[in-house]
């Protein structure tokens, strides 16, 4: 174990090794087993939280299924917080980020809108991004009833979410009917070049290359291998980041998607946009997630938070 994972802190490694038995993929079946499991999973319900289900109208007659969340002193013209779930676009439900959620509606006059996308596993790119898009025009649209200030919408999301985040970014800037004031893609998933090639050691805890390779091959679909690859699928494929929102991230430096996220921070930085990224020494794929209690994750989530009221008070 030591030998394997030698660059990891060893105050976190244990519990890394073990979550990592339980979230094992290596190929498409695999993956799409394992999306089953998880979307069973029982998860607790967070006491702090106040909880609302309601169902958006998409596509024809879909539609999409968004929790909000408030706290029990939540304000009116609250900051809307557009957040979506992680999960290598292919597992999870918005419930297993109510940890993230509670900290930012319990530090700040938050409301947090966490759309439940479609998992790539049941229909491929584009049409998660377009039902997070629906749900910032929904925002918007509704933030008078929502309690929310409808000129203060920020968007952030964890690994795949926080790829989604920066692709609805770029298409938000491209549509021209919405403006988001801040962004959050933490650890984002947004290069779908970021696979095993042989070249290096695919040592990553909790998402390493190879499973990468699996899920970008699944959220693709039918781009998968194209020449032509949209830059919402992919957001490192962007050359114009000019009017993209401030932004905030964070990344492990053990992390497979490390050097995509120090990229894209420096290309926003060239085109004028106020980004910062912290980069955690020793650290792993959601580091702060498995072990919430370590003090570097405390610290990582204590900068997040600053962050955040940061662009509250100056975007």
């Amino acid at each position: 174990m030591n030998k394997k994972y030698k660059n990891i802190s060893p105050k976190i490694r244990k519990r890394g090794v073990i979550v990592n038995l339980f979230i094992k993929f290596d190929d498409e079946k695999s993956l799409r087993k394992l999306s089953r499991r998880m979307q069973k999973a029982p998860y607790i319900q967070n006491k702090n939280l106040i909880k609302e289900e309601v169902y958006i109208k998409f596509d024809n007659d879909e539609k999409i299924r968004v929790l909000i969340y408030r706290g029990k002193n939540t304000k009116p013209n609250a900051t809307g917080l557009l957040w979506l779930h992680g999960g290598g676009h292919a597992l999870a439900t918005p419930e297993t980020e109510e940890p993230i959620i509670e900290k930012f509606v319990m530090n700040t006059n938050t409301v947090v809108i966490a759309p439940d996308y479609t998992l790539s596993v049941k229909k491929p790119y584009p049409t998660a991004l377009l039902e997070c898009y629906t749900c910032l025009l929904w925002t918007k649209n509704n933030a008078k009833s929502l309690g929310i200030n409808e000129n203060q919408l920020m968007i952030g999301g964890v690994s795949a979410g926080g790829g989604l985040t920066a692709a609805l970014s770029l298409y938000a800037r491209d549509k021209k009917e919405v403006d988001i004031s801040f962004q959050m893609p933490l650890y984002p998933m947004i290069n779908h070049k970021t696979i095993y090639d042989g070249t290096v050691k695919d040592d990553f805890l909790l998402w390493n290359l190879r499973q990468n390779e699996v899920a970008w091959k699944v959220y693709l679909g039918e781009f998968y291998g194209a020449d032509d690859i949209p830059k919402y699928a992919s957001p490192l494929l962007e050359i114009d980041y000019l009017g993209l929102p401030p932004t905030y991230t964070f990344v492990g430096r053990e992390d497979p998607f490390c050097n995509d996220t120090i990229e894209y921070v420096s290309r926003l930085n060239d085109f004028g946009v106020n980004a910062e990224c912290d980069v955690y020494e020793h650290m792993y794929h959601g580091f702060e997630v498995v072990n919430p209690d370590f003090s570097l994750s405390k610290v990582a989530i204590k900068k997040l938070i600053h962050a955040y009221k940061y662009a509250i008070e100056h975007y």
